[in-house]
């Protein structure tokens, strides 16, 4: 298995539609996202979710 330390636009594209279809199914998420490990996903998701969070945040000020 092919591990890429960093994630593409196109990656994260496909990450969030896996997302949308599947919930935080990660073991689903990663058969979709096949160089990418389960623990790159997760983490990836947890910094998307962060970053969503600021930008949230400082729109409602």
């Amino acid at each position: 298995m092919p591990v890429k330390l960093r994630w593409t636009q196109e990656e994260t594209d496909l990450l969030q539609h896996a997302i949308q279809m599947f919930g935080h199914d990660i073991t689903r998420i990663q058969r979709v996202l096949v160089s990418k490990t389960s623990k790159q996903i997760y983490f990836r998701m947890h910094y998307l979710n962060v970053k969503q969070q600021k930008f949230t945040f400082v729109n409602n000020e």
